[in-house]
Order: structure tokens, then sequence, then C-alpha cells
């Protein structure tokens, strides 16, 4: 969608125009072929003005992609503490000791 696209490429302000639009209701948790939301496109990009917009938007944090990621590990992973940083809250217990270490998971 396009909220997946502006959430990947940090178009923060662009983002937080087209959340603010009525008919862009429940685009905040809409998902891709891959089950990521654009939440996850934020994290793993490591844009965290996108990743707090879409929480304030009602973006689900506990969302799992379908390898079973959520936002938090896909910032995790990819080392963007500032992304995973808001999420932090939101991880499952433990959620460090899950996170892929290339194509292994560990934990």
């Amino acid at each position: 969608t396009a909220c997946h696209w502006l959430a990947a490429g940090g178009h923060v302000a662009a983002l937080r125009w087209l959340l603010s639009l009525p008919e862009a209701a429940g685009l905040s948790c809409a998902t891709n072929h891959g089950g990521s939301t654009p939440l996850h496109s934020a994290a793993a990009n490591g844009h965290a003005a996108c990743v707090e917009e879409l929480l304030k938007a009602g973006a689900d944090p506990a969302a799992t992609d379908s390898t079973g990621d959520t936002p938090f590990a896909c910032a995790a992973s990819r080392a963007h503490a500032a992304a995973a940083g808001p999420l932090a809250p939101h991880a499952p217990p433990h959620a460090s000791l899950s996170l892929r270490v290339g194509r292994e998971r560990v934990g």
C-alpha cells in the first residue's frame, strides 16, 4: 500500500498526512503479500518517526508477518535501536532471544 511505501522510505510528513485522511481508516494495519504491516516496514528500515506516527494511528505493535516477526524484531535484528525503542514496551518477553540471525532463528 502507499502507507507501506511511505513508512519504508521514512517519509514521515506524507505518512502523517495520509493517516489523517478519513479514507485511510485501517491503513496503518494493512498487510502486504508477506504479511508485513507498514509498522514492519518502518521498523525494518530504521525510521523511528514513522514508527511513532503509525503507533499513534493505531498500528498493532504485536502483529506478526509471514515469518512470525513482530515490528520490534524487524528493527532489533537490523540494529535500528531508535526504531526499536518505541516498540520495546510492546515486545514479547525475551524477544531478543528469538530474533533472526541471518536465516536461522535463535533461542
